[in-house]
């Protein structure tokens, strides 16, 4: 996933344009929406934004309220830099999300 990868280098400014392209389409993929808003929460909150990390986490929580970082935690144990997947945890957690 590309947004991921932009992420992972830090490049917030790049995720948003790609996030939010995904989230405006007509895309049927349901996961796609989903793994968008969770981009769009991490990247606000490693910008310091945390009043629009906040948003986005409300919105994903009442779209999926199963929503949790558990779940993302077990979605991506095979990331090999799993310094960097606390930190992503690190971030939902910081917007709000459950354990």
């Amino acid at each position: 996933n590309l947004s991921m990868a932009l992420l992972m280098l830090g490049r917030t400014e790049e995720v948003k344009p790609l996030a939010n392209g995904v989230l405006a389409s007509q895309v049927d993929d349901v996961r796609a929406h989903y793994l968008a808003r969770n981009h769009l929460t991490v990247a606000a909150v490693f910008e310091g934004d945390l009043d629009t990390a906040r948003r986005w986490a409300h919105e994903q929580m009442e779209l999926f309220p199963t929503a949790s970082v558990s779940f993302v935690r077990s979605a991506y144990y095979y990331l090999k830099d799993q310094v960097y997947l606390e930190r992503y945890i690190a971030a939902l957690q910081e917007a709000g999300w459950p354990e």
